[in-house]
């Protein structure tokens, strides 16, 4: 939902020498983290809260997207060749 977004936002906020390692280490920890344990989750969910588990995890998951967004710096008038 958010690949756009963030292949544009996140590289800027890293030097150039360090922006494809950066951008590779965020992705790997994102997906494991999330994509290696969302099947568990989701699976303990429905068994407490029944067949709309899956909405809360995606609400909670967007929702914790949102407050780091709006916790990135604004890149507007920065150099980002740095």
């Amino acid at each position: 939902m958010t690949g756009a977004a963030s292949l544009v936002a996140i590289p800027e906020m890293m030097p150039i020498a360090l922006r494809a390692t950066g951008v590779s280490l965020i992705y790997a920890i994102g997906a494991t983290l999330f994509g290696g344990t969302t099947q568990f989750v989701i699976t303990w969910l429905i068994d407490i809260f029944g067949a709309v588990a899956p909405a809360y995890y995606v609400v909670a998951t967007s929702i914790i997207s949102l407050i780091a967004m709006f916790m990135m710096p604004e890149t507007r008038n920065f150099d980002v060749k740095r």
